[in-house]
């Protein structure tokens, strides 16, 4: 499928990557993504793009030039905490992974973590960290019915850290954001609060 084809519906996560060769290889081998477009632009000097699809998540591996491609060895976690990917058969979608040799994120050392104060029902989930760094949830909603389903399904949510999540909910209510729940993760030093916004129209 071309990239302007179906275009309504797709869910965009953006990845600077130091290796994009590399990081394109390891989502397709990986997480089974098919690599829909590459292509370099004279940004910055040559910035090379790969553009890869799953279900209705595109992930475009952004690999800079000169300084800007160094600077990504050296980044440190920024406001983007993860991304999620619809997961309808978690245990078997964890255990591949980890076959495959992707490794945990130290947010889920013991693997599968359930959240039963997120969602109507509680979420599962498990987190790998990507060829990048960057963070990749494997995500069960208990509330979702996933009937006849298998694999990874595609876009789940983003989920950015947030200094105050009133200031937060404002800010994308400008946008036309709307909060649609909420709830809490248990931490060693308190309940850390999640608030849900989506997008309406």
């Amino acid at each position: 499928m071309g990239l302007s084809e179906n275009i309504k519906g797709i869910h965009h996560v953006s990845v600077s990557a130091y290796d994009g060769e590399a990081a394109s290889r390891w989502y397709q081998e990986n997480l089974g993504f098919e690599l829909v477009q590459k292509k370099i632009t004279a940004m910055n000097g040559k910035t090379e793009f790969f553009l890869l699809r799953k279900g209705n998540l595109l992930v475009e591996l952004v690999q800079p030039h000169g300084r800007l491609r160094e600077e990504t060895r050296l980044r440190k976690t920024g406001v983007l905490d993860h991304y999620a990917i619809d997961t309808a058969d978690l245990d078997i979608q964890a255990e591949r992974a980890l076959q495959k040799g992707m490794t945990l994120h130290t947010s889920t050392p013991e693997g599968i973590t359930s959240y039963p104060h997120l969602g109507r029902n509680g979420v599962k989930g498990i987190n790998f960290t990507g060829s990048e760094g960057e963070v990749i949830e494997f995500c069960h909603d208990e509330s979702t019915d996933y009937s006849g389903k298998t694999g990874l399904l595609g876009f789940a949510h983003l989920a950015l850290k947030a200094l105050s999540l009133e200031r937060t909910e404002e800010f994308f209510g400008r946008m036309g954001f709307r909060k649609t729940g909420e709830g809490f993760l248990l931490a060693p030093d308190g309940k850390i609060r999640v608030a849900f916004l989506e997008h309406q129209g």
